[in-house]
């Protein structure tokens, strides 16, 4: 379905600590290359989560097409931003179509 897909390190840090949730080797093993290192100064962290804050900067850095965020706060925030959100059930949505 894309081309690319990142995490920044924030997310990393929280899906590979849950080792006891089903399936954790094979969601480590899938996203532990694709793993990037945020560039700018994180100023979002009084408005949103860690992640979702590294995950918008990560975004405007890449200059990506999507931003996959459920959070309803965090996601109305990247909205304002002008960043192209889609949440889990959108994606799902596309998946099932194509």
């Amino acid at each position: 379905m894309f081309d690319a897909i990142k995490i920044p390190q924030a997310v990393w840090d929280k899906i590979s600590s849950h080792d006891s949730k089903p399936f954790h080797h094979r969601i480590c093993h899938y996203f532990k290359d694709k793993v990037e290192q945020i560039n700018g100064f994180n100023d979002l962290t009084f408005e949103m989560d860690y992640g979702e804050s590294q995950s918008v900067i990560l975004y405007n850095e890449l200059q990506a097409d999507f931003l996959l965020i459920d959070d309803k706060k965090a996601r109305s925030l990247a909205e304002n931003l002008g960043i192209n959100c889609i949440g889990t059930i959108g994606l799902l949505s596309i998946s099932k179509d194509k």
